[in-house]
């Protein structure tokens, strides 16, 4: 393989079986030279391994890294070690990419020297798709990273893109910059990404339908509620409020404050909130800083601080009126692959 190599693909896999050949095909059906795919196997105990040796004896492009399970964070942490390309973007092992956009990527990152790359993404959720964060297409200029996050911001009452899938970004840059996912943690990408946007010189979005986003179950990011999801979610609510105070920028807090909510839910709605309830931090509220956009939310805020009990009994009632609207059923809004 060339010592130059233009961009390598990071995919992280557990017990992916099921999928992983759907996920390499289309990395491998691509319109760019020069490219490598690292493929790393986070402990899987199925079949998994044997198909990606299987390509990777195939193909001289791949190359397979096991390791013992330490979760996604772990997984991405090290296959940006393992990563040689000039530009490098992630992708999980149950979703695929579009044929022949690699080389539209490079393009558009070489000619503009960009530092980091917005990239259309699809969601698959049954037999519907929908374009994910659709607001993207009319952010298509160059900009430094801050003005495009912020301007985002000021625009659509979110931030942009917080998956690490839905970017490429110059090898270089992340170094540079210290840039690696929280080891150990779920929700791990949501501070990587938007520490990356604030420290990006060039940033831009490319309004071409690249990557697929499949929602399942049994992929490296799903296992159910359990007490790491209360921990992790609390835990990146803290540093994304510092990092936004540290910055001076207003970073939209309402995915937090809602997968919080959702948490409490769920662990309501399957009969496990004696068991979580003490997981929940009865200070969070009162101690971080949330800046929350939508106008429920800003009304909810002022309670939560000033008693964690309406929070909890806020939850109750949303719970009350998500199974009146689904007749006895409960749809997990949070982030359905976590």
């Amino acid at each position: 393989m060339e010592k130059h190599l233009k961009v390598s693909i990071i995919i992280p896999f557990f017990n992916a079986a099921g999928y992983l050949r759907r996920c390499l095909e289309s990395v491998l059906n691509q319109d760019l030279d020069r490219y490598e795919v690292i493929c790393v196997n986070d402990g899987s105990t199925d079949g998994s391994l044997a198909i990606a040796e299987e390509y990777a004896e195939a193909y001289p492009a791949v190359r397979v890294f096991s390791q013992p399970n330490g979760g996604l964070s772990n997984a991405r942490n090290n296959g940006m070690k393992l990563a040689v390309g000039e530009y490098l973007m992630f992708a999980d092992a149950d979703d695929y990419i579009e044929r022949n956009v690699l080389g539209k990527l490079y393009q558009a990152c070489a000619g503009y020297r960009l530092d980091m790359l917005d990239l259309r993404v699809t969601i698959a959720d049954g037999n519907n798709t929908f374009s994910m964060y659709p607001e993207a297409s009319a952010t298509t200029e160059v900009s430094d990273g801050r003005s495009y996050f912020t301007g985002f911001i000021a625009r659509f009452g979110k931030q942009p893109f917080v998956s690490a899938w839905s970017h490429m970004y110059r090898r270089k840059f992340l170094a540079e910059n210290g840039l690696e996912f929280i080891d150990g943690r779920k929700y791990e990408d949501l501070v990587f990404t938007a520490a990356a946007y604030i420290r990006a010189k060039a940033v831009m979005y490319l309004d071409l339908p690249v990557y697929n986003y499949v929602k399942s179950e049994g992929s490296i990011t799903t296992s159910g509620i359990t007490p790491a999801h209360f921990t992790d979610m609390q835990f990146m609510a803290r540093e994304i409020s510092r990092l936004s105070e540290a910055e001076g920028i207003r970073i939209p807090m309402d995915t937090f404050f809602s997968g919080i909510r959702n948490q409490v839910i769920t662990a309501m709605k399957l009969g496990k909130w004696k068991e979580y309830r003490d997981l929940f931090d009865r200070k969070l509220f009162r101690k971080t800083v949330f800046h929350l956009y939508r106008p429920a939310f800003r009304i909810i805020k002022p309670l939560a601080v000033f008693s964690n009990s309406v929070f909890i009994l806020y939850c109750r009632l949303m719970l009350v009126v998500k199974q009146l609207r689904h007749k006895g059923g409960l749809r997990n809004y949070i982030y359905e692959k976590r």
